[in-house]
């Protein structure tokens, strides 16, 4: 008897386990259908309301053309009747001419992407990425000069004159400091306040507020052709988010960049010794994979325009604000930012926008030519996103 209840149970274990193995089967397979049918909708949905809109400013052309044509009026431009907020194109051949060049992209960037495996990808983040000691909690009680140029775009007054607060807490100054800016009466108040972190007289730069942050950026590189090393810092506000969120994020990634006197010192002298672009971001603000987005399209016209590999969830500093040396600074005055066009206008959109895909783009070219050095390793980039796949 017992040698037969030895047996039932070993035969309901068996059956038990094969039960569990199709369940987790059946479940990762009905996740994947889902995911992918989700991503077909959104695909179908986006591009259909984009061919409707673009349909009907063919119509709206059309009507313009015959009524120039019915009143015999002069070459009085029809696309200045057209909101820039209802269509995203002025003319319907640019609009037809950009949807031909977004579906042969789109084409070569999924066949591209198909050959991406993580395996692939972990390998060339241990390659690239690499960790540097930091020595934590050791400021100077004397204001140290780091021989470096911080770019620092204010579009909240409030907000660059907290950090530059914060800065001066730490007893940093910086030897060459540019700042852009967009509202002219910030002029006054920020060349008092930038005084006590800039060795030379400080740059003010008044420029748009286009592409957020990212074009006052590539403007600033191109006019005033920084050497060595650069911070890179903005008045990052986060309106979509709750202000104490917003509050501690910004906190927390100028922390990171300006850990102490003594770090930012070793984080200097380290982006010094490359001879290819490197750039320095703290582990807890290096993406992963989930934080990629809905930027694809944009990330491959850069890699494009840059002559690079396009490399999909390549690792980038999140927030727009990093350390990088003059190598990457040359990399970056090569891309030429869009001109002001409904096309590229955001119109309040968090993901999917030009300035998103720059953001990504630093990881493009740490993974292609460059050196990313953090904090702590990033070797476990895939293996964190393999447990964490279902958020991705």
């Amino acid at each position: 008897m017992p040698a037969l209840d030895s047996w039932f149970k070993r035969i309901m274990r068996f059956a038990y386990w094969r039960i569990v193995w199709t369940k987790n089967i059946l479940r990762a397979a009905a996740r994947y259908i889902l995911n992918h049918l989700s991503a077909s909708f959104r695909f179908i949905k986006n591009y259909s309301f984009a061919v409707l809109r673009l349909i009907r400013l063919g119509f709206v052309e059309l009507k313009y053309k015959l009524k120039r044509i019915l009143n015999k009026g002069g070459e009085k431009d029809y696309s200045k009747n057209i909101s820039l907020e209802e269509f995203d194109y002025l003319s319907f051949r640019a609009g037809i001419k950009d949807f031909r060049n977004q579906l042969k992209q789109f084409i070569q960037r999924k066949r591209i992407e198909s050959k991406f495996s993580d395996e692939y990808l972990s390998l060339q983040i241990s390659n690239r990425w690499k960790a540097i000691p930091l020595l934590s909690n050791e400021s100077s009680a004397l204001p140290k000069t780091i021989d470096a140029t911080l770019i620092f775009h204010v579009f909240y007054l409030d907000i660059g004159l907290e950090m530059i607060n914060r800065i001066i807490d730490k007893n940093l100054k910086f030897q060459t400091v540019i700042v852009t800016y967009s509202n002219p009466t910030f002029k006054e108040v920020l060349e008092s306040a930038l005084e006590s972190i800039c060795v030379e007289p400080v740059i003010l730069f008044q420029t748009d507020n286009y592409l957020r942050d990212v074009a006052p950026f590539i403007l600033a590189i191109r006019k005033f052709q920084p050497t060595g090393n650069l911070l890179k810092l903005h008045t990052k506000k986060s309106p979509h988010l709750k202000r104490e969120t917003a509050e501690t994020w910004r906190n927390s990634l100028l922390d990171g960049l300006l850990p102490d006197t003594q770090s930012v010192k070793i984080i200097n002298d380290h982006l010094s010794t490359y001879q290819q672009p490197a750039l320095y971001c703290p582990r807890k603000w290096l993406s992963e994979k989930k934080h990629w987005g809905r930027n694809g399209r944009y990330v491959y016209q850069m890699c494009n325009e840059l002559k690079i590999p396009y490399q999909k969830h390549a690792p980038f500093p999140m927030g727009t604000m990093f350390w990088c040396n003059e190598q990457m600074v040359n990399e970056l005055s090569k891309l030429d930012f869009p001109p002001m066009s409904p096309q590229h206008s955001e119109r309040g959109l968090m993901d999917g926008t030009w300035p998103h895909a720059f953001e990504r783009l630093l990881g493009q070219i740490v993974l292609s030519n460059g050196i990313g050095i953090t904090d702590e390793g990033v070797n476990m980039f895939v293996a964190n996103e393999k447990r964490n796949g279902h958020e991705s």
